[in-house]
């Protein structure tokens, strides 16, 4: 054999042993819409895990269609283990232009699976179909299920464990998810493992137990139909219509079973996706309780399937928990986007854990999913707890800017790299008399209150308002403002004050509505509701005064505040002459379908009280558990004013900042505030 034969030879043996360690894969994909030429982009998001170390390259092939050009490819490491069977996943955006939006195929393969119960080199191979067609029903592009699992996933062999697979469709399909079936194409062992039962319509994956130990390989097939016949159009003229699953006869009696059946030959999916991953069947657990030594998440971890949305920019934080009282916990194993961070503490039988993230430009529009289990070791055993998945929605990036007050001007400032398509040439204000500038990062309004279409409410004299955080509900002790952002142990209390002071006699507050949102804005789309109406929604609210000039109530810290790296609380709040049975105050608590009784021209003139005004204090943060409390208290001993005011005198100034559809909020700390007043309210 010649040396050059002989290398050959070493290199693909190599070739065949560095790819013989296949833990499974997915994919799915989402329109970018179409270029100025008439081509068409697609972000196509894709795993794979090996047991050799992360994957880097970029193996999909065009399987049939016209699969265009890459144009872009970003990949990364996601997550890893070493706990017996070691793998590592990677996460892939690969970007392609398309000459039309008409669909295609891709398919990767290579050798070889795990060893496995299927014995021998048992190949792999991933497959997905993609239709970038306009839809009927949505006038957009069909866009895919998304998905995403744990590769390598334990199960004792003595327990009935479900697997609840993720298959949310952002266009509201129908999603079906089923073994693949075509040889060679959607699979490579196309087998069906007895003992496990696969619900196709709810996609979980039933473990009935008493399984032989071994490594099984699951290659399935996730589908999207719609829930309504609608047509596909397609930038060559052509057309297509596609069908939902058909009822089953009977559905609905309460069995549990789905309304769906099987789809017939000639009902054709949207999109067809892979989702391939490993189970791996050990030996006997002691007892197959969770909680023992399979591991039981535990409160703030999200609940399966629950929806997070996010913007642009903006950090998101999702906080899991998990005990085992029985074995020592260890890891906690993720799925996830690219760039996906990850914090882990271990105290005696709990563990936590907090994901990081934080969306780009590209992102915008995007739904994320993100699947995590909890792995405990007792011994040499290793248990794994039930896998839950969440979905994150990715919403534009909202807008920085400050507005700053004085008794006699207003100034805002807006960032302009904070807003895509910002220039001050192109920006302007009702007033033409009253011009921007701007020093090359901002851009910049100041105006005196008297000018610039300013709008005026007049008739209740002078009165200020103070919203302060408190450390317990004596309210004597305010925290120091030198120490926000405040930190705040989840489920503990939070306790608020309002206070109102005016230059009219025997006035009134009144609290309409508080809402936490993660950034300094009221009527940002993210939110949390406190009070809505007059009404407590959170059903931990103390009111400890709410009869007079000032309101107090406390409250626990809410899972929300977890989500993000801050929240602030915004109130909208009203000034009323006590006694008339006429006012807002008056009326108090009312359902949202009471009429609007308190913003009628006749009783703003005769000042019975005031429009609503926003009123906000942040920003708070959860405290993690594995910080000290001590600390914690002892950060907020000072006795400082906060002097965060909403400073009204004489009149009240009303001025709507819009800036290319934007509306501007301070987002100062510590410092006075002032707020825009409703336009409708004159």
């Amino acid at each position: 054999m010649s040396q050059l034969t002989l290398h050959l030879l070493l290199l693909a043996l190599a070739s065949c042993a560095s790819a013989s360690h296949y833990y499974g894969g997915t994919m799915t994909y989402v329109s970018k819409g179409q270029n100025s030429d008439g081509s068409f982009t697609v972000d196509i998001r894709y795993k794979a895990t090996f047991r050799s170390g992360c994957s880097k390259s970029n193996q999909w092939t065009c399987a049939s269609g016209s699969c265009g050009t890459v144009s872009k490819f970003q990949i990364g490491r996601v997550d890893s283990s070493s706990a017996g069977f070691s793998w590592c996943q990677s996460d892939a955006v690969m970007t392609r232009r398309l000459p039309s939006n008409e669909p295609f195929e891709l398919s990767m393969a290579s050798c070889c699976w795990i060893s496995n119960t299927a014995g021998g080199s048992l190949s792999w191979r991933l497959l997905t179909h993609i239709d970038l067609g306009t839809r009927s029903d949505t006038l957009a592009p069909n866009r895919s299920p998304v998905t995403t699992v744990i590769p390598h996933i334990r199960l004792p062999s003595n327990c009935h464990r479900n697997i609840n697979l993720l298959a949310h469709d952002p266009d509201g399909d129908q999603v079906r998810c089923r073994y693949g079936l075509v040889y060679n194409v959607e699979c490579a062992s196309c087998q069906q493992h007895s003992n496990f039962y696969l619900n196709e319509d709810t996609c979980v994956l039933h473990h009935y137990g008493y399984t032989s130990t071994g490594a099984r390989v699951f290659e399935f097939v996730v589908e999207d139909f719609p829930t309504r016949q609608i047509s596909v159009s397609y930038s060559t003229g052509s057309q297509v219509s596609r069908f939902p699953l058909s009822p089953v006869a009977g559905s609905g009696d309460g069995s549990g079973a789905s309304p769906y059946s099987t789809a017939g030959p000639n009902v054709t999916p949207l999109s067809k996706i892979p989702l391939q991953f490993i189970v791996l069947i050990e030996g006997t657990a002691p007892s197959c309780a969770e909680g023992k030594y399979i591991p039981q998440f535990l409160y703030p971890t999200p609940s399966n399937g629950e929806f997070f949305n996010v913007s642009v920019g903006q950090g998101f934080e999702v906080n899991l928990k998990a005990q085992a009282t029985h074995s020592q916990l260890s890891d906690f194993l993720i799925s996830g986007p690219l760039n996906i961070t990850e914090q882990k503490t271990f105290s005696g039988s709990v563990a936590e854990s907090t994901l990081k993230w934080t969306p780009t430009e590209n992102d915008e529009g995007v739904h994320l999913p993100i699947c995590f289990i909890a792995e405990s070791k007792a011994g040499a055993s290793v248990y794994n707890s039930e896998m839950r998945c969440i979905v994150v929605r990715v919403g534009p990036r909202a807008g920085e800017a400050n507005v700053v007050c004085s008794e006699t001007t207003m100034t805002v400032e807006v960032k302009i790299s904070s807003i895509v398509g910002l220039h001050e040439d192109h920006l302007r204000l009702n007033d033409p008399s009253c011009t921007l500038m701007s020093n090359g990062t901002h851009v910049i309004g100041s105006m005196s209150l008297n000018s610039c279409g300013t709008q005026l409410e007049t008739g209740f004299g002078k009165f200020t308002y103070q919203f302060e955080f408190y450390h317990s509900s004596q309210f004597s002790q305010m925290v120091d403002p030198s120490t926000y952002p405040v930190e705040v142990p989840l489920k503990e209390m939070i306790y608020m004050e309002i206070e109102s002071s005016s230059s009219i006699p025997n006035t009134v507050l009144f609290v309409e509505s508080c809402r936490a949102t993660p950034i300094d804005d009221p009527n940002y789309h993210l939110y949390y509701r406190i009070i809505e109406n007059g009404c407590t929604i959170d059903d931990t609210v103390v009111v400890y005064a709410a009869n007079g000039p000032e309101y107090k109530i406390g409250m626990e810290a809410f899972k929300f505040i977890g989500n993000y790296e801050e929240v602030f609380i915004s109130c909208s709040v009203v000034l009323c002459k006590a006694g008339d049975p006429s006012t807002r105050c008056a009326q108090g608590c009312s359902n949202s379908t009471a009429a609007p009784a308190v913003h009628h021209h006749r009783r703003r003139s005769v000042a019975l009280q005031t429009a609503s005004h926003y009123i906000s204090q942040g920003p708070l943060r959860l405290k993690r558990s594995s910080e000290s409390a001590d600390t914690v208290r002892s950060d907020l001993s000072s006795t400082s004013l906060n002097m965060n005011m909403v400073f009204i005198s004489g009149t009240l100034l009303a001025l709507v900042a819009m800036v290319c559809g934007v509306v501007i909020f301070k987002s100062k700390r510590s410092k006075v505030k002032y707020q825009k007043l409703p336009s409708s309210e004159f």
